[in-house]
């Protein structure tokens, strides 16, 4: 827990959030404006074969009913190959 952020069993009043999950939106969407910034500074063909890849797993993940490849368990098989 952040030292930050008082540990505090309730709610922020009028909302069903908790102050440490109100601050872990925030972190959350920091966290999306800078994988934004990253994405933007691509090369082109990088950022279309990452578009590739993305549709692809979209893809895959759509069929996980009959395949059993649902997000998790397609981020098992491909983080460690991407993330060398």
């Amino acid at each position: 827990m952040s030292p930050n952020v008082p540990e505090c069993p309730q709610s922020v009043p009028g909302t069903a959030l908790s102050p440490q999950d109100a601050v872990a939106i925030q972190m959350e969407e920091a966290r999306l404006v800078k994988i934004k910034e990253v994405l933007k500074e691509l090369p082109a063909p990088h950022y279309r074969t990452l578009e590739f890849l993305m549709r692809h797993l979209l893809r895959m993940a759509a069929h996980s009913g009959r395949t059993n490849m649902h997000a998790r368990n397609l981020a098992i098989v491909w983080a460690p190959n991407l993330l060398r």
